[in-house]
């Protein structure tokens, strides 16, 4: 019966050992994050992607540590590994209207590089139009990477739309104003 408890209170031991180890891998991994994102505040995308790259290696299960790396990547240049970076937080949280919306950001600056990229960034846009339907800023950017694709027509459409719905939104307006009556 002693040898049991002696076991019993070895096994809890060792499961609050891990779990407290798990919680403090979890906080460490995200100071890391907060600390890329200070440093991508003040324009260190270099400094900060050596900080999301540390949160990813503490957490790698975490959408939002891969989807500023793939961003911070972009910025830099570094189009391979933003792209795969990009991909793993899609994959991670394909719903995510969040992770769908920073990704989009992320291609349109690889489609400065690479115009291939639109492509991916019209697909993500695309899906957050279908998640929210309703939301101007999503046809805005819709129209904007559109236009970067030399789709006019569709742009306009998109540019109408978010008009449609919200009818003063000044940078729809003011777009579609410089578009059809350029100076």
């Amino acid at each position: 019966m002693e040898i049991q408890k002696k076991v019993a209170l070895a096994a809890i031991f060792l499961i609050t050992f891990y779990c407290l180890f798990f919680i403090l891998n979890l906080f460490r991994a995200d100071v890391s994050f907060n600390t890329g994102e200070q440093a991508q505040r003040y324009g260190l995308d270099d400094v900060a992607a050596e900080y999301y790259q540390g949160a990813i290696e503490r957490n790698p299960r975490e959408p939002r540590y891969h989807r500023e790396l793939a961003y911070v990547l972009a910025r830099q240049g570094i189009v391979e590994e933003a792209e795969r970076e990009a991909e793993v937080a899609y994959n991670l949280n394909p719903k995510n209207s969040l992770t769908v919306r920073s990704l989009i950001a992320t291609y349109v600056d690889l489609a400065d590089i690479d115009p291939r990229y639109l492509t991916r960034a019209e697909e993500l846009v695309a899906e957050a139009i279908a998640q929210q339907p309703t939301n101007p800023q999503l046809y805005y950017e819709q129209a904007l990477i559109l236009f970067k694709s030399e789709k006019n027509e569709e742009a306009l459409a998109a540019l109408r739309t978010a008009l449609e719905l919200k009818k003063d939104y000044k940078k729809a307006q003011d777009l579609l104003e410089t578009t059809l009556y350029p100076r």
